[in-house]
């Protein structure tokens, strides 16, 4: 009786184990589908699904939250050895809350069947991200840190070379056939069976229609931009070019500014030239009783080294200023004439006394402002210069 007994109690020991066993590794299990036909990878949580619209829930190991986890495609290979190759998922573990998308070498967007690329990322050939649609975005910024640059100097010729670029209106006609995924190529049109794929197989069609038709776009010809910006240019792996038009934009600032500085030197120049016109004009109705007439004035010319004006000093000034000059002792009339920038004259100084002398203005007979004077000897004009009285 007593070993009847003792085998019974090992039975129910053994049965008991059993059984906890299996509530453990339920509780633990990697993989579960649960009543409504969810599947669960990694440990289960309570409430990490609370609309009920998940069709696969995948945990992490790592904290309570069990956050990092991963999907991995292919051969993933080991961290340590550098073998990351392609995973979906949060980076690290931590409960980042952020989707983390890797591919080792890069990455490939594809439409429809899968062959039509959108956009492509090669890493270890050049690394850009190639665009093969549009791309709109509300803003744009693009990286200008000074701690990023060496070698800042300032363009040089910016306008002559804008101005070499030929702007061209043209259309665009994308070849889709050029950009498929490399060992992947189009399904025939008999996969297509469901109603579903044969209205996507016939608007994959029209799609490739409305690219051989083109767009109507600007730009620039490439071939000119190749010759004056050969460092805008870059050219992918099918052999396509790009030109970098973001960098173009500092280059036309800059000519803009060489030609607004042009426009503005040679605005002075007209502006001078309309001043000694006026005052031509003033100084002939001046001297009108004299016998001098505006003719001979314009075509009697005394040499610099003849007669001579110097800048007047102190400029800018607020109460006085003195205007050298040098006036040969065989002239016969010598007058000082003081205009606004409307060439409107607003002081007539006579000067008696030739060879180096000096005039004082007095700025309590002026305006604050900008003033043009004048030397005037033997009813030629010399030389003018700009004064500035402040307040």
């Amino acid at each position: 009786m007593k070993i009847l007994n003792l085998k019974i109690k090992i039975t129910i020991a053994i049965i008991f184990s059993v059984m906890l066993n299996m509530t453990t590794n339920k509780l633990l299990a990697q993989l579960f589908v649960d009543n409504g036909g969810k599947i669960h990878v990694g440990p289960r949580m309570s409430n990490t699904d609370l609309g009920n619209v998940l069709s696969m829930s995948i945990m992490g190991k790592i904290d309570p939250y069990k956050s990092g986890a991963k999907l991995s495609f292919g051969d993933f290979g080991q961290k340590k050895n550098n073998g990351w190759n392609v995973f979906i998922g949060e980076y690290g573990d931590t409960d980042t809350d952020k989707l983390w998308l890797h591919g080792k070498r890069g990455f490939y967007l594809t439409a429809h069947n899968g062959d039509a690329v959108l956009a492509y990322c090669d890493y270890y050939n050049g690394g850009n991200i190639i665009f093969k649609s549009g791309v709109m975005f509300n803003e744009m910024y693009v990286s200008c840190d000074s701690k990023l640059m060496q070698k800042v100097r300032e363009v040089k010729s910016p306008l002559e070379r804008i101005l070499s670029i030929r702007t061209i209106e043209y259309t665009y006609s994308y070849n889709e056939d050029f950009e498929r995924v490399p060992g992947v190529s189009s399904l025939p049109q008999s996969y297509c069976s469901s109603s579903k794929e044969k209205l996507d197989s016939i608007a994959y069609t029209k799609r490739l229609q409305l690219n051989s038709i083109g767009k109507q776009k600007y730009g620039f010809e490439i071939e000119t931009i190749e010759k004056f910006f050969p460092e805008l240019v870059a050219i992918d792996s099918n052999g396509y070019k790009y030109v970098n038009y973001t960098d173009l934009i500092p280059i036309l600032i800059a000519a803009i500014q060489t030609q607004q500085e042009t426009l503005e030197r040679q605005s002075v120049l007209l502006e001078e030239q309309f001043m000694q016109l006026s005052m031509l004009n003033n100084v002939y109705n001046i001297n009108s009783n004299d016998s001098i007439t505006a003719k001979s004035m314009l075509r009697t010319t005394i040499s610099e080294e003849d007669a001579f004006l110097y800048q007047n000093n102190p400029n800018p000034f607020t109460s006085t200023t003195t205007i050298q000059y040098y006036i040969p002792m065989s002239a016969t009339s010598a007058t000082l004439y003081v205009f606004d920038l409307q060439g409107a004259s607003k002081m007539t100084l006579p000067i008696s006394s030739f060879g180096n002398g000096s005039i004082t203005i007095s700025g309590q007979s002026l305006s604050a402002g900008m003033y043009v004077y004048t030397l005037v000897v033997n009813n030629n004009i010399v030389d003018s210069k700009r004064m500035i009285l402040t307040e």
